[in-house]
């Protein structure tokens, strides 16, 4: 697998970033072990913790589980730290969840938290997930500088916001001296296309931010993986819901014609085309089987272009615009 350079950090990551959101949920610590092993095996190093606790309510077991099972499975296959990237999301809505007495002390307790579970001294990305509860951002980067100063956290990431609120954040940074996003996490697919999301890629390109895909498959809606199940079937009626804008049928047949073309799967295609856009550092997947992991980590070698989906761009009108790679914004 290749790597990809992040943002301005001057360090480089695996141009596919493996999100362990299954880890505890449907996926056990030996199916987990599994995936990591084969991760690993492909070349990769980029290993991302997808939260699913808030400060609001208690912390559900995958939520610790998924950073243990990480944890165990490092030290356990004696991989020197250096040779992972570990990331970690949480979420802020209010500054004294829990009994913590302040916001530093939260994000602190938090981070702590998570050190202990992946048996590490360092965070290598901290990301914190946009909510419109979300503290000033000055209160957010002033505990995020004392974490980093502190040696707790490398590095530090946005995930989920918007691209002024992004912009406004770099801005203050600058204002008040303290250290500011050096990466962006936000939805980014065939469908997940538009305007707002050329924005933020636009960004990142501008101020030198690593983007992280998140959902780059539209939570597999985008290639047909809607098994008949009630869980199933309201999952998949809210991802139409959240992608009404677009033509899925029409989108997925353009997608089924390339991927038929060069013998691929749609979920292979589809990743690829993520891949397409040089501003992208790396699409997040997860998956919770060996079978379905080792074709989405071969989608990096389709050696499939941005020409390749010309006709693509013709499907729906959201499409119109090619991956950043290709556009002349001088």
């Amino acid at each position: 697998m290749k790597r990809r350079q992040l943002g301005r950090t001057g360090l480089s990551v695996s141009e596919i970033c493996f999100g362990t959101l299954n880890f505890g949920w449907s996926v056990g610590e030996n199916q987990a072990w599994a995936l990591l092993d084969a991760y690993r095996a492909a070349g990769g190093n980029f290993i991302q913790r997808s939260a699913v606790s808030h400060a609001g309510g208690a912390l559900p077991i995958a939520a610790g589980a998924s950073e243990d099972y990480v944890g165990r499975w490092w030290q356990d296959r004696g991989i020197p730290r250096e040779e992972l990237f570990l990331a970690t999301r949480i979420v802020v809505q209010n500054a004294r969840p829990h009994g913590a007495s302040t916001l530093e002390s939260y994000i602190r307790q938090s981070c702590e938290a998570s050190l202990r579970r992946l048996r590490t001294d360092h965070l290598d990305l901290l990301l914190i997930e946009w909510s419109e509860t979300l503290p000033l951002i000055d209160d957010i980067l002033f505990v995020l500088s004392r974490l980093k100063r502190a040696g707790m956290v490398r590095y530090l990431g946005a995930s989920g916001f918007p691209a002024w609120r992004l912009m406004e954040s770099i801005h203050r940074s600058v204002q008040r001296n303290t250290e500011r996003f050096e990466v962006l996490q936000a939805d980014y697919s065939l469908l997940a296309n538009t305007r707002s999301q050329r924005d933020q890629l636009h960004l990142c390109r501008d101020y030198r931010l690593g983007f992280l895909a998140r959902s780059p498959l539209a939570g597999g809606l985008l290639v047909g993986d809607d098994k008949r199940s009630a869980l199933s079937l309201q999952r998949t009626r809210r991802l139409r819901g959240q992608y009404a804008g677009a033509d899925v049928a029409v989108l997925r047949a353009a997608l089924a014609d390339i991927a038929e073309s060069r013998n691929l799967t749609l979920a292979q295609t589809a990743l690829a085309w993520v891949l397409t856009d040089s501003t992208v550092t790396a699409p997040v997947i997860g998956v919770s089987t060996v079978e379905h992991l080792q074709p989405l980590l071969d989608a990096a070698s389709t050696g499939l272009t941005t020409q390749d989906f010309s006709a693509v761009y013709g499907s729906s009108a959201e499409l119109s615009v090619a991956p950043t790679s290709t556009l002349n914004l001088a």
